[in-house]
């Protein structure tokens, strides 16, 4: 090999050897690079907002409506089955669907825990408030045998269908499996909200039996006033 052969082969290697070499440069920087955005997505996870007070904590609470967190409608049928005290007008037998309107929600003034551990806030949430808050006869899917004399429902009539439809969707919602949904989201809402204050959140639920549930049942505004007439 001649002395010029030699002294390409030399620079052929030193090129190869810059050209590795800024690969090796490129690929750390970028390593790097990705490691401090990795480490600045964690950092901006697990950072929280300025903490709050304890008295602060409870005013936001106070100052928080009714937090509804279901919304569903139900259903039951309302029945009549032979004469009444108009038979010598002739009979009316009936089969009525009573569509009702629920809501469930809570109130966290009612908050039953409350306690501050560190940077963790731990919550224990009040009873929900079931309310009923309106039930619907649904005449148009009505099942009817009536008599000669008999003519539309009077007014009396529809109002003791909805309070027989009232008193049997009561008896529906205590069925239906509305805790669970409800609970879920009220948590996720919380969790939020204890986020915003600046404290990790711990969220828990009192236990509930058929009983509890039951007396959680309340009467929107008109149907309570209705209630209250017919008494």
């Amino acid at each position: 090999m001649t002395d010029k052969q030699l002294r390409r082969a030399i620079e052929a290697q030193i090129e190869k050897y810059k050209e590795n070499r800024f690969v090796k440069i490129l690929i750390t920087a970028l390593g790097i690079c990705a490691i401090i955005l990795i480490v600045a997505y964690i950092s901006q996870e697990d950072m929280l907002p300025e903490r709050k007070s304890e008295a602060e904590i409870r005013t936001s609470f106070d100052n928080t409506p009714v937090l509804y967190t279901l919304e569903c409608e139900a259903q039951t049928i309302v029945t009549q089955k032979g004469a009444d005290s108009w038979s010598w007008l002739g009979d009316r037998d009936f089969i009525i669907p009573v569509k009702g309107y629920i809501k469930v929600g809570y109130n966290l003034r009612k908050i039953k825990k409350f306690k501050i551990e560190d940077d963790i806030l731990h919550l224990t949430l009040p009873d929900p408030e079931i309310e009923l808050q309106q039930a619907e006869p649904i005449y148009s899917q009505a099942v009817t045998k009536v008599g000669f004399f008999r003519s539309e429902f009077s007014q009396k009539e529809q109002s003791e269908i909805i309070q027989e439809g009232v008193k049997l969707l009561r008896k529906r919602i205590e069925q239906l499996d509305l805790l669970p949904p409800a609970q879920e989201q009220a948590r996720q809402i919380v969790e939020g909200m204890v986020r915003e204050l600046g404290y990790k959140p711990d969220i828990s639920f009192p236990t509930y039996s058929e009983r509890n549930i039951r007396k959680m049942i309340k009467l929107g505004s008109d149907l309570a006033k209705s209630d209250k007439k017919e008494k």
